[in-house]
């Protein structure tokens, strides 16, 4: 299972910045949370042992495609190319928000909140 999550809606300008992750089994899921509930220095642990440890794919969608697309597709474009980039290609993907991006190499689910729900989202909200 991987999770998606993005970075850069909120102020609707410049870039958005998406993350895939898929984190090992092995993975100490301790600490991990909705990046915005935690600390600068928790963040700091979590991002190194993520970038260690888990496989995963950032992507970034430039302002021009913001502005051509709209900031909610761009994120969904940022996300699907993010999430179609990982090797070995997950079986599920977990998508932070209440939509699922079209043309996934494998089934989506659209979890509100996932960034608390779930730890490979947590995972890639803090990438």
């Amino acid at each position: 299972m991987a999770g998606a999550d993005e970075a850069g809606r909120g102020p609707l300008a410049g870039p958005v910045v998406c993350a895939a992750v898929v984190l090992p089994a092995n993975f100490d899921r301790r600490g991990l949370n909705d990046s915005k509930q935690l600390s600068h220095s928790q963040k700091d642990e979590l991002f190194v042992r993520i970038l260690a440890e888990a496989c995963y794919a950032i992507e970034i969608v430039g302002h021009d495609e913001v502005d051509k697309l709209n900031i909610l597709w761009a994120s969904m474009e940022g996300m699907k190319r993010a999430l179609n980039r990982l090797s070995p290609s997950p079986l599920l993907a977990i998508i932070d928000g209440n939509r699922v991006p079209d043309g996934l190499a494998m089934a989506g689910e659209a979890w509100v909140k996932g960034d608390a729900r779930h730890a490979c989202v947590a995972a890639a909200s803090i990438l």
